[in-house]
């Protein structure tokens, strides 16, 4: 028998239902999603391992890199492309020669990285991040924060690049001078003087993050606690005391953002003074440096109190070193002055402070103020305790003033021990000596003027005015004369053809510039009567009674004597006059067998005036031939 198909099944058997297919594509679908994410994640491994494997290779150069003599400075640590560099270049020539290290690259020229996005950054997909440590720069691997080195690459354009040499600084060197195979120079704890604190600035953020996977050393203690202490406490000695492990960190510190040194033992401090101590980690593979220590002792600064003194508040000319007139019987008198710069609290600046570094005495004498003045006088530098300073005076302070001002001043150098001290003044003022008249001579007609030096007290310069006409000269003011004729040093004859009688009156004045240090002496007077001109002329080469020579021509007075008012000089030439006549109001003429009168031109004739000398208004343009 056979059966029978039914349509109904022969459908069914034949393909499949909507349900069947749409729960078949969900099923291929996620096999093929599955598929994709264990690829994903295989690629990330892999990413990782090699970024990992890589990063150990780069800091074995490093190391290897910086046990050849290799360093990095403080800018090369900023860019881990410099870094690179460094790795990649050779030591010099002769430096090579000297080395016991490799002395070639340490990495392969084509070696170069890819940075992340920031997108993969988000993503937490692993980067190498540098950490600029100078005593263990290293790469880490983190998988957050900023966006780092992607991968590690060769980048085959570099095969051709030279990065040069440079001269490392092995601590062993092939021996030269000695019978060992290597000269050895211990270079010392490579953290003794960074250049700021190890990873760790409190004034900025770290760059660079600590290494994660380690921990973090604690900071030193202080002996002493910040804060303000009386000026007699100080210097004040701080000890810095470590609070890790033994042999895991050494103590550095800096003093006023100054470089690092290595901690051996007490440290002084001074006012004003800002100490910062790290723990710098000795084992960098666990341990981290730890974070910056700071400590800030202040004092109330003194603020001096200065005195300045001198012997008398008055001085003399010479006193202050003014020159006497030549002449002056020995010993001169002349001197100097000077006064003392003091400090009244004194005993509230402890000794060590008292030093040129920290203050300063500063003067002047022209009345500017000693803290701005470029005139200023300074203390001369000082250690171990202040002493007295001395503050000389000269004349030339004066100038042609009276009186001067001294001004000082303790001058700071150290505000956080002592401030600057205000300015004090002390007036000083020139004391006036009375100079003595005048000394008159006469000697016949002739006049002499002179200083009078017995008493050891005449200025250098001193003048001496006078008047012929017995008025006084005066003095004015200022202390200089009102009329007269300066007297030059020479001596002089009055000329009595206006008036026989003459009288001389002198008085002695300071030398200029020097007026407030004197004042002018009194008048002195002297009278003398000459004789009134004569008519009495005589010419020849003879000799008075008195041995007055005659020069050809000269005049006699009423008692016969050469009257010495009439000088012809050296007289006519040829040695010979023929003739005389007197000529009323206007002189006298005179003809002879001569060339000249007194040296001028007169051939044969010449007009004398009532002195004896040429009338030159006068010329009869003769001869004598």
């Amino acid at each position: 028998m056979t059966a029978h198909k039914s349509p109904k099944n022969d459908a069914l058997r034949s393909g499949y239902s909507l349900i069947e297919l749409l729960m078949v594509v969900a099923i291929l679908s996620s096999i093929a999603a599955g598929a994709v994410f264990g690829v994903k994640n295989v690629v990330q491994a892999t990413e990782s391992t090699k970024l990992q494997r890589d990063v150990g290779v780069v800091n074995s150069a490093i190391r290897t890199y910086l046990l050849s003599g290799g360093f990095f400075r403080q800018s090369d640590l900023q860019n881990p492309k410099t870094v690179l560099s460094k790795l990649k270049c050779r030591a010099g020539d002769q430096n090579a020669k000297e080395l016991a290290g490799l002395r070639g690259a340490m990495m392969d020229e084509r070696l170069s990285f890819e940075l992340q996005t920031a997108a993969e950054a988000v993503e937490g997909v692993p980067r190498a991040r540098f950490i600029s440590d100078p005593a263990s720069p290293r790469f880490i691997i983190q998988t957050s924060g900023p966006p780092g080195i992607k991968r590690f690459m060769l980048d085959n354009s570099m095969a051709e690049t030279d990065f040069g040499t440079e001269n490392r600084k092995a601590t062993l060197k092939l021996a030269k001078q000695d019978p060992w195979v290597w000269d050895y120079t211990d270079a010392g704890a490579r953290r003794v003087t960074p250049a700021s604190p190890p990873r760790v600035n409190l004034a900025m953020n770290n760059p660079s993050p600590a290494d994660i996977t380690n921990l973090v050393l604690n900071a030193p203690d202080f002996s002493l606690a910040s804060g303000s202490a009386p000026l007699k406490q100080f210097p004040r000695s701080l000890t810095l005391s470590p609070t890790n492990p033994a042999g895991s960190a050494q103590i550095i510190f800096s003093v006023n953002g100054g470089p690092f040194e290595s901690y051996t033992g007490p440290i002084t401090i001074d006012p004003g003074m800002t100490v910062t101590a790290v723990s710098a980690t000795l084992d960098t593979d666990r341990y981290d440096d730890s974070p910056a220590a700071s400590r800030a002792y202040q004092s109330s600064p003194v603020t001096p109190m200065p005195l300045v003194t001198f012997s008398k508040p008055q001085y003399t000319y010479f006193e202050l070193g003014g020159e006497a007139a030549p002449g002056t019987p020995l010993p001169l008198p002349a001197g100097a002055v000077t006064g003392l710069g003091m400090i009244l609290n004194l005993s509230l600046i402890p000794l060590t402070y008292q030093n040129s570094d920290v203050f300063r005495f500063v003067w002047t004498t022209d009345g500017s103020d000693p803290r701005t003045s470029a005139t200023a006088s300074r203390q001369a530098d000082f250690r171990d305790g202040f002493l007295v300073v001395p503050i000389p005076l000269s004349l030339a302070a004066f100038g042609t003033a009276s009186s001067i001002a001294v001004n000082a001043t303790v001058k700071s150098q150290k505000p956080g021990i002592v401030t600057d001290s205000r300015v004090i003044n002390t007036s000083l003022h020139a004391q006036k000596l009375p100079l003595r008249k005048p000394l008159i001579n006469f000697n016949g007609p002739e006049v002499t003027l002179a200083l009078d030096l017995t008493n050891r007290d005449m200025p250098k310069d001193a003048r001496i005015y006078y008047t012929l006409d017995g008025t006084d000269p005066g003095v004015d003011a200022q202390g200089n004369p009102r009329s007269g004729t300066l007297y030059t040093g020479t001596p002089f004859t009055p000329d009595s053809t206006a008036a026989p009688n003459i009288t001389v009156r002198a008085r002695v004045y300071p030398p200029v510039g020097y007026v407030q240090f004197f004042t002018a002496s009194s008048d002195e007077s002297k009278s003398l009567r000459l004789p009134a001109n004569t008519d009495a002329y005589v010419a020849g080469i003879f000799v008075n009674p008195l041995g007055s020579p005659m020069r050809n021509l000269t005049r006699l007075d009423a008692a016969g004597q050469v009257d010495p008012r009439f000088n012809t000089g050296t007289g006519a030439s040829n040695g010979s006059l023929v003739g005389i006549v007197r000529q009323s109001g206007t002189g006298v003429l005179a003809g002879g067998d001569f060339d000249t009168m007194n040296g001028t031109p007169r051939p044969a004739l010449v007009r004398l005036k009532a002195d004896g000398s040429v009338d030159t208004a006068f010329d009869a343009a003769l001869s004598n031939k």
